[in-house]
C-alpha cells in the first residue's frame, strides 16, 4: 500500500545518519554552493571536488567586431571576446578597453562585450581575462589572444586597407566653428572666424571637395554653387553659381612638400578653403586670379590638415580641413552569384516563400550584372548598362531581360546614409533602389508611378566582401538581398610605360629583345608614347588615354614614324574592356583597337593598316607585382614584343 512505500523526511535523514552517509550529504551540500557560485546553471552537471592543486588555462582566446567578425571597429561598434577555460570556471572577470564588462557563459565557455564610446583611443583594443577554476586555483591572467586575432578602434572609422594615406584623397573644411579665420598673427582668427551657423548657413562651401589625386592633380570640386562674394560680382556674399576661374575648370597639380611642411597648388584658379586668399594679398577681382599658392602645413594627421597663409598687412587666414573617409560599404556591389541571392519570406532570414536558384544566376543575369554603387562621397547609383529584370507591374508580358524601365533605371540622382550604429542602409532618390525594385519598405511596388524616393535597408551581416540586406514589406514578409562587393582586380589603375631603356623591344623569343630594343633617348624623343595611360577599369572597362597625340607610324598614314595626330580605331574612341587571368597569366583587352605599348602589335602579327584592327588581343603577364607589369606578346615569325608597364 501507499504509506508503506512512503519515507518521511525526518526518517529519511535519521536512515542516512545510521548508516553513516554523512560524507554524501557534505558533498552535496558542496556541490550546491559551487552551483550557485556559478559553475554552472545546469543542475545535472556535477561540479568539482575541493582545490585540486591544478591552476586553469584558457585554451582559445579571440576578439572581433561582434556585428561582422572582422578586426575593426568603429564609435558605436561592439567588441566581442570569447573565451574557452582548460575546466569549468568560476565567473570571470573581465576589462576591455581599460572598463570592466558583464560576462555571460557557464562552465568552460564564456564571452563578454563592450560598446566602443566617445573619448576611446584610437588603436589596439585591449582586454584582460582573470579567472578562477570551480576549486578555488585562480588561473594566470590573460591579456593575449591565441588565435592571433586583434580589433583597432578606429573612431571615424579605419581606412582600407591599401588606402592612400598622407595628404591624397578627398578634404572638406572642417564642419566645425573655426573652420576658417583670419587674425594679426598665424593662428589667431580674432578679426574673423567662421561659426557653427556657418556650416549650415554656407553649406555651399563647406560641402566644396579639395581633391588631392595619388598622380599630383588638383582639382577644386564644388558642384554647382559655392560661396560667392561681392569682388566676384556677387550682389551679396552668398552662395551662388561659381564663378570662373575658380570654378575648378582649370587643369592644377600640386606638391607636398613633407620637409618645409608646405602645400603648393598650380593652375589658375586652383584656391584652397576661400577662393580669394591668396600669397600676400585678398583678391579684388577674378581677373587677378594667380596661377601658384602655397600654404603653409601647420599641423596633419591621417583625417586633418590646418592651412595657414599670409595675405596682406601681415594678417593669416588659415583653413582646417577634414579627410573625406569612405563608410565601409563604399564600393561596387552585385547581387552575389548564388542560389538565395534573394529570397522571400514570412520571417527576416527565411525565404520560403520564394528564393532566387542556381539557374537564375545565367537566367537573370541582366539582374545579377547591376551595379550598387556606393561613393565616398555620399552618392548612390544604380548602374544597370542597357538592361535589367523587368516585371509584369513595369508594363513587360512577361518576367524578362529588358529596356529598362523610369524611374528605375538610374538616371535620377540619388544619395545613400550608412548607420553603423543602427545597421541600417538608406538609399535617397527616385527610383534608387537595392536588388529588385519592386521591394520598398511596407509594400511591393504595383506600378513604376508609385516608385519610393526613399528606401531603409536593415543590414544583417557585413564584410569587406559581403552583405546581407533585409526589408520588411506588406503583410510581415521580407525580403532578403545577399550582395558581393566588386574587389578590383590586381592590375586595376592606371599604367605607363616603364620610363626606362628597354621598356619596350622584340626578338626571337620572349625576354628577348634583341631585333629592336628602345632606350634612354626614347623617353624624351617619344613622350607622347610613353605619357599614353592603359587605364584598367575595376569594373572591368579599359581605355587607351592618349591626349591628342601618340607615337604614329607609316603604316597609319605618317610621313614619317613620330609624334602626330591620333588615328582611328586606335586612338581610344572605342568602348572596351579587360579580362585578367591570374591563374593563366594572361590579360585580354576586347574592343575594336584598344592596345597596350604599340597600337600595331596583335596577337601573330604587326598591323600593315588601321583597317586591319584587331578587336581582341591577348598579352601574357610575364611578371606582375603592385607598381610593374612586364607583358609579351607573340606575333609573326616566332618573335615576341615584351612591354615593361609602371603604375602611375
Amino acid at each position: 500500500m501507499r504509506q508503506q512505500t512512503t519515507l518521511g523526511l525526518s526518517s529519511w535523514f535519521k536512515g542516512l545518519l545510521q548508516t553513516n552517509h554523512l560524507g554524501a550529504i557534505v558533498a552535496l551540500s558542496f556541490s550546491l554552493v559551487l552551483s550557485a557560485c556559478g559553475g554552472g546553471d545546469n543542475a545535472a552537471t556535477p561540479a568539482e571536488p575541493g582545490p585540486d592543486g591544478v591552476a586553469p588555462t584558457l585554451i582559445s582566446v579571440s576578439i572581433f567586431n561582434s556585428f561582422n567578425a572582422s578586426d575593426e571597429v568603429a564609435l558605436g561598434d561592439v567588441v566581442k571576446l570569447e573565451f574557452t577555460g582548460s575546466e569549468s570556471l568560476l565567473k570571470p572577470t573581465v576589462m576591455i578597453g581599460g572598463t570592466t564588462v558583464t560576462v555571460t557563459g557557464q562552465h568552460s565557455s564564456w564571452s563578454a562585450e563592450r560598446t566602443m564610446v566617445e573619448g576611446d583611443t584610437d588603436g589596439d583594443v585591449t582586454f584582460m581575462v582573470s579567472f578562477t577554476d570551480v576549486s578555488g586555483v585562480i588561473g594566470t591572467d590573460v591579456s593575449a589572444t591565441t588565435d592571433a586575432s586583434y580589433v583597432t578602434y578606429c573612431a571615424e572609422g579605419c581606412p582600407e586597407e591599401g588606402a592612400a594615406t598622407g595628404i591624397v584623397g578627398d578634404w572638406k573644411l572642417a564642419p566645425e566653428a573655426g573652420a576658417f579665420g583670419v587674425g594679426p598673427s598665424k593662428g589667431d582668427t580674432s578679426w574673423y572666424a567662421s561659426g557653427d551657423a556657418d556650416i549650415a548657413g554656407r553649406a555651399c562651401l563647406f560641402d566644396d571637395i579639395f581633391r588631392f589625386s595619388a598622380d599630383g592633380t588638383f582639382a577644386n570640386v564644388m558642384g554647382s554653387d559655392s560661396w560667392i562674394e561681392a569682388w566676384q560680382g556677387a550682389a551679396a556674399d552668398a552662395c551662388g553659381a561659381l564663378v570662373a576661374p575658380h570654378n575648378g575648370a582649370n587643369a592644377a597639380t600640386y606638391v607636398h612638400d613633407e620637409t618645409a611642411n608646405t602645400l603648393a597648388l598650380s593652375g589658375l584658379g586652383a584656391h584652397i578653403g576661400l577662393a580669394k586668399v591668396v600669397n600676400g594679398a585678398e583678391l579684388t577681382s577674378p581677373s587677378d586670379a594667380v596661377t601658384d599658392i602655397v600654404y603653409e602645413v601647420t599641423a596633419m594627421t591621417e583625417t586633418s590638415m590646418t592651412l595657414d597663409i599670409e595675405v596682406a598687412g601681415g594678417g593669416y587666414w588659415r583653413f582646417k580641413l577634414v579627410k573625406i573617409v569612405a563608410p565601409v560599404v563604399a564600393g561596387d556591389w552585385k547581387l552575389s552569384p548564388e542560389a538565395g541571392a534573394f529570397g522571400v519570406g514570412p520571417a527576416k532570414g527565411d525565404t520560403s516563400w520564394y528564393a532566387s536558384g542556381e539557374a537564375d544566376i545565367a537566367g537573370r543575369a541582366c539582374l545579377f550584372d547591376d551595379i550598387y554603387r556606393f561613393s565616398a562621397d555620399g552618392t548612390f547609383a544604380n548602374v544597370m548598362g542597357a538592361d535589367s529584370w523587368i516585371e509584369a507591374w513595369q508594363g513587360a508580358a512577361a518576367d524578362s531581360c529588358g529596356a529598362l524601365v523610369a524611374p528605375h533605371d538610374g538616371s535620377n540622382a540619388a544619395t545613400y546614409a550608412y548607420d553603423a550604429t543602427a545597421s541600417t542602409l538608406t538609399v535617397n532618390g527616385l527610383g534608387a533602389h537595392i536588388g529588385l525594385a519592386k521591394v520598398i519598405n511596407g509594400a511591393e511596388l504595383a506600378g513604376p508611378a508609385d516608385a519610393a524616393s526613399t528606401i531603409t535597408y536593415e543590414i544583417t551581416s557585413l564584410t569587406a566582401t559581403t552583405m546581407t540586406l533585409d526589408i520588411e514589406v506588406a503583410g510581415g514578409g521580407y525580403w532578403r538581398f545577399k550582395l558581393a562587393k566588386i574587389v578590383p582586380p590586381a592590375i586595376a589603375g592606371d599604367w605607363k610605360l616603364s620610363p626606362e631603356a628597354g621598356a619596350f623591344g622584340v626578338g626571337p623569343a620572349k625576354g628577348d629583345t634583341s631585333w629592336y630594343a628602345s632606350g634612354e633617348a626614347d623617353i624624351a624623343g617619344r613622350a607622347c608614347l610613353f605619357d599614353d595611360i592603359y587605364r584598367f577599369g575595376a569594373d572591368g572597362t579599359f581605355t587607351n588615354v592618349m591626349g591628342s597625340e601618340s607615337w604614329i607610324e607609316a603604316w597609319q598614314g605618317a610621313a614619317a614614324d613620330s609624334c602626330g595626330a591620333l588615328v582611328a580605331p586606335h586612338d581610344g574612341s572605342n568602348a572596351a574592356t579587360y579580362a585578367y587571368d591570374a591563374t593563366a597569366s594572361s590579360i585580354t583587352v576586347n574592343g575594336l583597337g584598344a592596345h597596350i605599348g604599340l597600337a600595331k602589335v596583335v596577337n601573330g602579327a604587326e598591323l600593315a593598316d588601321p583597317a586591319d584592327a584587331a578587336s581582341t588581343i591577348a598579352y601574357e603577364v610575364t611578371s606582375l607585382t603592385d607598381t610593374t607589369m612586364t607583358l609579351d606578346i607573340e606575333v609573326a615569325g616566332g618573335g615576341y614584343w615584351r612591354f615593361k608597364l609602371a603604375k602611375d
